[in-house]
């Protein structure tokens, strides 16, 4: 088990920024596959949950603004999660659920879509999900894009 405030690491698949407008999102990647296991904190989904929430909570993400070469503080910071199916989704979204942090909002920028809804036609449009079991809400990564 791990102690209490240690340090949580973990690589993305993927990191990529994207500008609208003349404000900057940071979006992280995750491809999962479903061949590792959610639950176990240590080793599993659940880990790089908690690392992501962590890493929202301290803006720990802000020091990619050098990386994209970005002049101001990215003013978004969303980690997608493409899974490979829809039950897999569900069993991340309660795994998710019960897991305790705070702000309880910091669950809401974990994307989930399950991959046979992901497309070049849809990637952008609202068929994202929260990691929130709670939050029933679509997302979209750009509003007005179709879905």
């Amino acid at each position: 088990m791990t102690r209490p405030g240690a340090k949580v690491t973990h690589t993305p698949d993927a990191v990529f920024a994207l500008e609208r407008g003349g404000r900057s999102a940071l979006f992280f990647l995750e491809i999962d596959r479903g061949t590792e296991g959610i639950s176990d904190p240590e080793h599993g989904f659940a880990k790089t949950l908690r690392f992501y929430l962590n890493y929202l909570k301290a803006a720990g993400y802000q020091r990619y603004q050098a990386d994209f070469k970005v002049a101001e503080p990215f003013a978004a910071f969303r980690v997608l999660v493409v899974t490979s199916s829809e039950k897999h989704l569900e069993n991340i979204r309660a795994v998710g659920g019960a897991m305790r942090f705070e702000p309880l909002s910091a669950k809401r920028f974990i994307w989930l879509a399950e991959g046979g809804a992901v497309s070049v036609g849809t990637l952008l449009g609202p068929v994202w999900r929260s990691v929130d079991p709670l939050d029933e809400r679509r997302y979209a990564i750009i509003a007005d894009a179709e879905g």
